[in-house]
């Protein structure tokens, strides 16, 4: 059977200072963590067999200030 879902996942970095990196959050290596996350699921935990497929994309850019 066919089925459509959706779902929306919001990441959020924060900005840190060129001196101590380690003190903010890089949204895009977030995002791909999780994108390669759901792409094990569908590789590794389903059967094989079947047909599974797993789409996505959008992403956007926030504003600088």
């Amino acid at each position: 059977m066919a089925s459509a879902d959706s779902f929306t996942i919001k990441v959020k970095g924060s900005q840190t200072h060129g001196a101590m990196p380690w003190m903010g959050v890089d949204p895009i290596v977030v995002a791909s963590q999780i994108v390669l996350g759901l792409q094990t699921i569908v590789s590794r935990q389903t059967d094989l067999t079947a047909t599974r497929r797993l789409s996505l994309w959008a992403r956007s850019r926030g504003g600088s200030f």
